[in-house]
């Protein structure tokens, strides 16, 4: 009987024992806020780590959203009241710019992204170091991994699949007078012998030439694309 009442003691003991391993071994997710649409993932499965891309959207300025938490084993989103917005985001927008924030080694910053195509730092903006129109933004590295929107100095901004992006010639519509700024685009134009490529200085050259264009990609024309005839029409 002694012996009989030991074994089911262990028994029981050790079914003690391997449940509490069990619920002390389990993993709780890890919550992270993606900066490409500003919802919450568990860490790992966010878009900027499933399709290796960089975003760059102010979520606290745009969404209020600061964080993330975890809450019943799923990721929520935190938001926090706004009233403070930064003043050199606020001047951005209310000149008529975009904001958009960069993460670089040294940590964040944004800068001021206008429809002509020029950028400053959202402070060098605010402190007036900087006006819409000083420092234009480029295309650069165009079919590298390196291809991304460059300032004026030559400096990689962020990176963006630029060059394949929709061109809108809208805003120039009726207008004769662009700016010098060398920014180039390479034009697809239909003409009666067949369609040819051009290289123009800005897009504002390209939908101000009164040529029919059909399409525009940024960039100069490659030397192979000037020397090539699309199929005549």
């Amino acid at each position: 009987m002694k012996k009989l009442f030991a074994i089911l003691l262990t028994v029981t003991l050790c079914g003690c024992i391997k449940t509490s391993i069990s619920s002390t071994s389990t993993t709780l997710p890890e919550c992270t806020l993606s900066l490409c649409d500003c919802q919450c993932y568990v860490d790992g499965t966010t878009p900027e780590q499933v399709n290796g891309v960089l975003c760059g959207i102010n979520c606290l300025g745009e969404y209020g959203v600061s964080g993330c938490e975890l809450r019943n084993n799923e990721c929520f989103v935190v938001k926090e009241n706004t009233q403070l917005a930064n003043p050199a985001s606020v001047k951005c927008v209310e000149d008529g710019g975009t904001v958009k924030i960069l993460t670089e080694s040294e940590g964040q910053r944004g800068i001021c992204l206008f429809s002509d195509g020029s950028v400053c730092d959202e402070w060098a903006y605010f402190r007036g170091e900087c006006s819409q129109g000083d420092c234009m933004r480029k295309c650069g590295a165009i079919g590298t991994r390196s291809e991304g929107w460059y300032d004026c100095n030559g400096n990689l901004l962020y990176w963006d699949n630029c060059a394949s992006q929709e061109f809108d010639c809208t805003p120039y519509a009726g207008s004769n007078a662009c700016t010098m700024d060398y920014n180039p685009v390479c034009a697809e134009i239909q003409a009666d012998g067949g369609n040819f490529f051009e290289t123009f200085g800005n897009l504002c050259g390209a939908c101000t030439s009164g040529n029919n264009i059909l399409s525009l990609r940024r960039g100069e024309c490659p030397e192979d694309a000037l020397m090539r005839e699309s199929t005549p029409v």
